[in-house]
């Protein structure tokens, strides 16, 4: 898999992954579909701040390659959510197929708003360009009256479910008919697959790693069926580079603020085109100013400055039709008027 040498720094006394420039990376035109751990939701957040065209989890965050496979498939198939498929606890309805966030206390309301990103997603997928997938585990749960992989157990009792481990080659039967499918749908789009960095302790330090070979060995596979995919080192920069806990957030199991950054900066310079890079350059001071709240100056000069942006805004569009900033065009035009 690309990414997968090392070398070692002899200033820094650091052991450095080596990232390959991606075949096919990721530009401004290609909308960008991603799904899997939370640490998706890191690499997910900082492309859509650079106005990338972005669907984030839509089915929230999960962890099991698996579940990410049956998702797509319902995706494909545009099946959607029937009320008989939400199970209630503790106030709120919920989907095994869902995280959380998509849960309410209001039954319509939660199914209306499963099968909104349903459809969403799935109008969104036929026309990407690029589906980055972050596997986060290979032990899986399983409802044990039904045997129903599920994507969140909601705090229902441990006794409902079984937990099992996957091999590389299960994970393999369940993803890649989806892949497939998706691939007939919409040939040009390509796969971008990563392991999560973070630990699962749950499982026991062992038991953590066995998991994570079982998911690298897994993307190993789909790199021979797929050799026009990218395989991103996310988890192989952590173990291996950022072998320091002020990368790590204050559980010591996720990554932290300066981890994050770190592995954007190599996740643009291996997956992003570097007209792309570039162009991040020229909007990310607009996003920022955008998010700035000024606390002195003289009304004159708030002004003078709201208006250079939307000189820049201009300018940016002119060029880049496509682009859109009509977010940070609304907000300087509003605090101007």
């Amino acid at each position: 898999m690309q990414g997968k040498s090392c070398f070692i720094d002899p200033d820094g006394f650091r052991t450095l992954v080596h990232i390959k420039k991606s075949e096919y990376p990721l530009n401004h035109r290609d909308g960008v579909m991603l799904t899997g751990s939370c640490f998706t939701e890191h690499i997910g957040k900082n492309l859509a701040d650079n106005k990338f065209t972005v669907n984030l989890n839509p089915f929230g965050i999960v962890y099991h390659p698996a579940a990410i496979g049956i998702q797509l498939q319902r995706l494909l198939n545009g099946e959607e959510y029937t009320r008989g498929e939400l199970v209630f606890r503790d106030g709120l309805w919920h989907s095994f197929d869902h995280h959380g966030s998509f849960s309410d206390p209001d039954r319509q309301v939660c199914l209306n708003n499963l099968n909104h990103h349903l459809k969403e997603a799935a109008a969104f997928i036929r026309n990407a360009g690029h589906l980055i997938l972050t596997f986060g585990s290979a032990r899986a749960y399983h409802l044990r009256a039904s045997d129903k992989l599920v994507s969140n157990c909601h705090k229902f009792p441990d006794s409902d479910f079984a937990i099992r481990f996957y091999e590389p080659d299960e994970i393999l039967d369940i993803l890649l008919p989806a892949l497939s499918e998706l691939r007939r749908i919409n040939p040009r789009i390509r796969f971008v697959w990563s392991v999560s960095p973070v630990r699962y302790l749950k499982e026991g330090t062992p038991g953590n790693q066995l998991s994570k070979a079982s998911l690298i060995r897994a993307v190993a596979g789909l790199m021979n069926m797929y050799p026009d995919s990218y395989y991103f080192p996310a988890y192989e920069i952590f173990m291996d580079d950022l072998r320091d806990y002020r990368f790590y957030d204050t559980d010591l199991i996720h990554p932290g603020p300066a981890g994050i950054a770190y592995v954007w900066k190599r996740f643009c310079e291996g997956c992003i085109l570097q007209e792309s890079i570039e162009l991040m350059g020229k909007i990310e001071p607009i996003t920022r100013a955008a998010g700035h709240r000024p606390m002195g100056g003289s009304a004159e000069s708030l002004r003078n400055f709201r208006a250079a942006q939307l000189e820049k805004i201009s300018a940016l569009q002119k060029e880049h039709p496509w682009l859109d900033l009509s977010r940070e065009s609304e907000l300087f035009s509003r605090e101007i008027r």
